[in-house]
């Protein structure tokens, strides 16, 4: 994937975010899984943190921090959305996933860079 278009990946992944926390409260149904809500956070900002990371040529730091910005924004901006709040646990799941997203992303690419591929007589 070229970096450009794990950008556009990121941007299509943050835009599905946002739909989603612009929806109003009552259009969710009312889950009684305690801690459920900081899952589905955790999973959406993985990949919004793996793609910036591939985006930005493997800056782990700048990815995480990109993700979790934006996880902190969309949390703000859910005061604005009735029926929806912001919630700390909510941003720190978002900041956690795009940085878990980040990493993973950085030590496969690395691991794929760092091995050569078998029989291809590249003994680094």
């Amino acid at each position: 994937m070229t970096r450009r278009g794990a950008l556009g990946g990121a941007a299509l992944q943050a835009a599905l975010i946002f739909a989603l926390s612009a929806r109003p409260g009552d259009a969710y149904p009312t889950v009684s899984l305690p801690g459920l809500d900081k899952v589905v956070h955790f999973a959406l900002y993985a990949p919004l943190g793996g793609l910036l990371c591939l985006g930005l040529g493997g800056r782990v730091a700048w990815a995480a921090l990109g993700g979790g910005l934006y996880g902190v924004t969309d949390e703000l901006h859910q005061a604005f959305v009735p029926g929806r709040f912001p919630d700390a646990g909510d941003a720190a799941a978002d900041v956690l996933g795009a940085a878990a997203g980040a990493l993973f992303v950085a030590r496969r690419r690395g691991r794929t860079q760092k091995d050569p591929a078998p029989g291809s007589g590249d003994a680094r």
